[in-house]
């Protein structure tokens, strides 16, 4: 199974300190999704194309068939994440965060917090380190 993680857009994959994570994870060879509440039916699509472009415009770091897949999932965002095959997934609003973690079950993505300033990058390791693990 490859090793496939999530970030939010706005307010998380939009911060340069998780990019470069980000773009760090795809060196490596994991996968990515970016999912946003943003959804497809809205009224205004040029607010898409940002994140949209954003998106494939981070597929030229990628190494070892890493994919970048972007999610609007209006709101549907809890449950397709809980339902992804996720790793983890980081998200700026503690909300969101706290409903993926109640809703995940045994196998359910481990849903992180993102602050400024904090040391997200940990506790995305570990977790990377525990699944890498237990793919062997």
């Amino acid at each position: 199974m490859k090793l496939k993680v999530s970030f939010d857009y706005d307010g998380t994959l939009t911060r340069d300190e998780v990019k470069q994570y980000a773009i760090e994870l795809l060196q490596r060879g994991i996968s990515i999704d970016i999912h946003s509440r943003r959804s497809q039916n809205d009224h205004f699509p040029t607010e898409h194309d940002d994140i949209l472009h954003f998106g494939g415009s981070l597929m030229k770091y990628s190494r070892n068939q890493a994919m970048v897949e972007v999610h609007l999932c209006g709101m549907d965002k809890v449950r397709k994440i809980v339902e992804s095959g996720l790793i983890w997934h980081l998200d700026d609003e503690k909300w969101e965060v706290d409903m993926i973690n109640h809703k995940r079950g045994l196998h359910g993505p481990y849903a992180l917090h993102y602050k400024v300033g904090t040391d997200f990058r940990s506790e995305c390791d570990r977790l990377l380190k525990v699944y890498s693990y237990l793919e062997l």
